[in-house]
C-alpha cells in the first residue's frame, strides 16, 4: 500500500479548461455514474470509436432515466444531479454504494478572474465549503481540505463528503471492513486523488476495527 508521503499534495492542474483536455472535460461532466464509468473504461482501452451519444450525454432525458431506474436503482446514480452552469466542470466526484448509487459532485466554474467552487448532490443540498474561490486551480491538498471540510448548510455531526459517509453508516456491531468500498472518490483532474482516499478509507477501517477490539 502507498503511504501519504507518496502523494504530491502540491500537484495543481494547469487549468480546468485547457484545450488539450477537452476529452477529459467532456467525460468529467457526464452525470450518470454507470455511464461515466463505462466511458472512462472505453477511453482507457483506446476504444474511442465506441463512445456513443448515450454515454457522452451530460444528462439523459426523463424517459431514459426512468428506464434505467426500472432496470436497477443504481442506474439512477448521478442522473439527477443539477445541471452544470456555463463553463462549469466536475473536478472530483464522490460515489456511494447506496441502493441508488448517490453521487456528490465537486465543481469549478469561471467567475471573473477567479474560479468558484461548489458541491452538488441529487437532493438540492446546499454545502458550505472552504475555499469557495481561488485565483488558480486548487492544489490536491486544497481540494482535500474542501472535500473533508464541506458541511451541509446548518451544520451536521460529521463534516465532509468522504469519510463522513462511513461514520453515518457505521453500526457498532458490524465489521467496519464491510464499509470499505462504500465510498469511492474519483477525479479526471487529480490523478492521485482516488489512491489517496483509498488509503484514507483503509486506515479508517483499521482504526475502527482496533477500537472495537479494545
Amino acid at each position: 500500500m502507498s503511504t501519504q508521503s507518496d502523494f504530491d499534495f502540491t500537484f495543481r492542474p494547469e487549468s480546468y479548461w485547457d484545450a488539450d483536455g477537452l476529452l477529459t472535460a467532456l467525460v468529467a461532466n457526464i452525470e450518470g455514474a454507470e455511464r461515466k464509468r463505462a466511458a472512462l473504461a472505453y477511453i482507457a482501452q483506446g476504444r474511442l470509436d465506441e463512445l456513443d451519444e448515450f454515454l457522452l450525454d451530460e444528462k439523459l432525458s426523463e424517459e431514459l432515466r426512468r428506464i434505467g431506474g426500472a432496470i436497477h436503482p443504481r442506474f439512477m446514480g448521478g442522473e439527477y444531479l443539477p445541471d452544470t452552469l456555463p463553463g462549469e466542470v466536475e473536478i472530483a466526484r464522490v460515489t456511494l454504494a447506496s441502493t441508488t448509487q448517490d453521487v456528490l459532485s465537486v465543481r469549478a466554474r469561471p467567475a471573473g478572474r477567479r474560479i468558484r467552487y461548489c458541491v452538488a448532490n441529487e437532493y438540492e443540498t446546499t454545502f458550505v465549503i472552504r475555499p469557495a474561490t481561488s485565483t488558480r486551480p486548487l492544489t490536491m491538498k486544497q481540494l482535500i481540505t474542501l472535500m473533508d471540510g464541506a458541511c451541509e448548510k446548518g451544520g451536521n455531526e460529521w463534516p465532509g463528503i468522504t469519510t463522513s459517509h462511513l461514520e453515518w453508516n457505521d453500526m457498532t456491531d458490524q465489521d467496519p471492513y464491510e464499509l470499505r468500498d462504500f465510498v469511492q472518490v474519483t477525479s479526471e483532474y487529480y490523478p492521485d486523488l482516488e489512491a489517496y482516499y483509498d488509503e484514507v478509507f483503509e486506515n479508517w477501517c483499521a482504526r475502527r476495527a482496533t477500537e472495537r477490539t479494545n
